[in-house]
């Protein structure tokens, strides 16, 4: 597996795992540690559920801000992602 698709892979993993809450308007906020060879995942995200179906979705521009980082480790190097590339 490239080292670009596990980028992908991880950050998809991580927002769904946000988006698995209850939908409120809110921030949440995430950092997970322990990987493998080291490296920290954190990220945010803002939200507000406009169409009350108890889900949030970058698809119904219920998502207004996103941010997540990896600081990277021997096996996959650091990375960001923004709103702009969900």
């Amino acid at each position: 597996m490239t080292a670009t698709l596990q980028k992908f892979r991880l950050g998809l993993c991580l927002a769904a795992a946000g988006l698995c809450t209850l939908a409120h308007a809110a921030e949440y906020t995430l950092s997970l540690s322990g990987f493998q060879d080291g490296g920290t995942v954190s990220g945010r995200f803002v939200g507000e559920d406009l169409n009350q179906d108890g889900r949030l979705s970058s698809f119904d521009g219920e998502i207004s801000a996103f941010s997540l980082s990896f600081t990277g480790n021997s096996l996959v190097p650091a990375f960001s992602h923004t709103l702009d590339d969900l």
